[in-house]
């Protein structure tokens, strides 16, 4: 899921990647979230780190 938000203090605004892996026996979740005019720029470290999440 990728989200919009204002930060609570200073209305700085983010963007963030979330994602959700179920295994047999947990659930783990990888959030990654950067200044939005920095999205463009880090997206694809982020999407990258996501993809690398793996169940153990």
């Amino acid at each position: 899921m990728i989200d919009d938000y204002l930060s609570r203090v200073g209305a700085n605004a983010y963007r963030e990647l979330a994602c959700i892996v179920a295994g047999r026996g947990h659930t783990d979740v990888f959030v990654g979230a950067t200044l939005r005019g920095e999205w463009n720029r880090l997206a694809p470290v982020i999407e990258q780190a996501a993809s690398a999440l793996v169940e153990r």
